[in-house]
């Protein structure tokens, strides 16, 4: 079963205040240097979430954008580019209306949005049933 998480995004945590710090510093140069390389970067955000929390700060997405901007900006004209990915199972819909609200231009991103369901087999034990998790996704781009 996935974790009900709605309540995460209320408030920006310490924990995320930091990381997101972090994506900050280091997304701008790492995006810079990869964009020297000439081969596309490909910038996937696992659980990526609303992009902003309830309080109004920008979540990781944004701050993934943000950067990719900037390096876009500075890198040489014949970089072959940025594609970010954006993936979660709960919040793909409203971060979609947020990075619409945004107007992002310039950088290939897409909203991925992962279904998970439980699988209709069942083990034939109780033990097989204790370490036999099967899932399917649905995957909505």
């Amino acid at each position: 079963m996935v974790k009900d998480n709605r309540d995460f995004f209320v408030e920006k945590k310490p924990w995320s205040e930091v990381k997101d710090e972090l994506l900050g510093c280091y997304l701008p140069a790492y995006f810079s240097k990869l964009l020297t390389s000439r081969r596309l970067v490909c910038y996937i955000d696992g659980f990526s979430g609303p992009g902003r929390f309830g309080d109004g700060k920008p979540g990781s997405p944004l701050i993934a954008l943000e950067a990719a901007v900037k390096a876009l900006a500075k890198a040489p004209p014949d970089n072959a580019g940025l594609s970010l990915r954006f993936v979660d199972s709960t919040w793909a819909e409203e971060l979609r209306r947020i990075l619409v609200d945004e107007n992002v231009s310039g950088v290939d991103y897409k909203v991925i949005a992962v279904r998970h369901a439980q699988s209709r087999r069942k083990p034939t034990t109780h033990a097989a049933q204790q370490t036999t998790r099967a899932r399917s996704f649905r995957v909505e781009v």
